[in-house]
């Protein structure tokens, strides 16, 4: 006899909220306390836009920037992939809508970007550099 019902039903189920709370971070690397909230979707930003994407195989594929195809090419190139990249590495926590404001300039072989991060909370100023990526 084969079962005719599921794991997980679907039906009964509003939605599904995931865990607000995490390890807080300093600076340094030094974890100290926990954070939630806006606070901890910030640390996740940061983390997110500073981890390579597909390099490292404890992170998901949906986890981190894809930055390293761009290293040598056209600062116009660069600049033009950049913002949607980021907008996908971003997009993947359901507590960001989206980026705004993104506005990028190269200086000799680095590219800076700045932007909004638009999120159910609020927005969260963000900056980020590429050193010798040009």
């Amino acid at each position: 006899m084969i079962p005719s019902s599921t794991f997980l039903d679907t039906d009964s189920v509003a939605s599904i909220q995931r865990i607000d709370r995490t390890f807080k971070i300093k600076d340094n690397g030094t974890v100290y306390g926990f954070t939630k909230g806006q606070d901890a979707l910030r640390q996740w930003v940061v983390t997110c836009l500073s981890v390579e994407r597909y390099r490292y195989p404890i992170y998901s594929w949906n986890f981190g920037l894809q930055t390293e195809d761009l290293y040598g090419r056209d600062p116009l190139y660069v600049i033009a992939v950049l913002e949607q990249r980021i907008e996908e590495a971003l997009t993947v926590d359901s507590r960001i809508i989206g980026i705004s404001n993104f506005a990028a300039r190269f200086e000799k072989k680095t590219v800076f970007a700045r932007f909004t991060v638009n999120t159910v909370f609020d927005n969260i100023e963000q900056e980020i550099s590429f050193e010798d990526i040009l």
